[in-house]
């Protein structure tokens, strides 16, 4: 049965488009395909629809000027899997979900999609039930500025309790910057959005 795919590709080599494009077309059906030739200035236009997977040809992390922490918190903050290839360093693994090869053959690159999004579906639900009250009041905290020991005081805790707290949402939702968690918060409805409206 074939699973239906919203996808967006970044990649500047036509061929390497035109073929990925071509291997997901005979595997996924129906099909929606944005392909960029570079990293968009505003990650947030191109998922403002609908998208299931990213797949980025990391060999454009040089010539991307942007932040790319941001870029990777802000498509996890949506539950967007992003998919590299042509990794060339082991540091830049970190910023993908999953990799992939170009040497795969197609059942395997197209099983590790299937794979990638269909286990994404079932977290999306599972992701903010798996965070504790106190996690959530910590985020919350978070995001509205709050250092450490403020955050302590205001929930009387310890310091050292925060950063546990801390180092657990990033272990479970794999953000780590504040815009990136804000992002996460207000799309779960663990913040009021209005709140930061009145507040700018």
């Amino acid at each position: 049965m074939s699973q239906k795919l919203h996808a967006v590709i970044i990649d500047d080599a036509i061929i390497i488009k035109e073929g990925i494009e071509a291997i997901l077309h005979r595997n996924f059906f129906p099909l929606t395909i944005n392909k960029l030739s570079s990293f968009p200035p505003n990650i947030e236009k191109v998922i403002k629809s609908k998208v299931d997977i990213i797949m980025v040809n990391a060999n454009l992390l040089w010539d991307f000027n942007g932040d790319i922490q941001y870029f990777s918190d802000t498509l996890k903050s949506k539950n967007v899997p992003i998919i590299g290839y042509n990794i060339q360093h082991h540091s830049q693994k970190k910023l993908f979900t999953s990799i992939v090869h170009i040497t795969d053959s197609e059942d395997n690159f197209c099983e590790k999609i299937k794979a990638i999004t269909t286990k994404n579906k079932k977290s999306i639900e599972e992701d903010s039930s798996n965070l504790s009250t106190r996690e959530i009041e910590v985020i919350r905290q978070i995001i509205d500025g709050n250092s450490n020991k403020e955050i302590a005081e205001k929930l009387f805790i310890s310091t050292h309790t925060v950063i546990t707290h801390r180092k657990n949402i990033t272990h479970k939702l794999g953000i780590k910057s504040i815009s990136g968690l804000t992002i996460y918060a207000i799309l779960h409805g663990l913040v009021e959005i209005d709140q930061y409206k009145t507040d700018a």
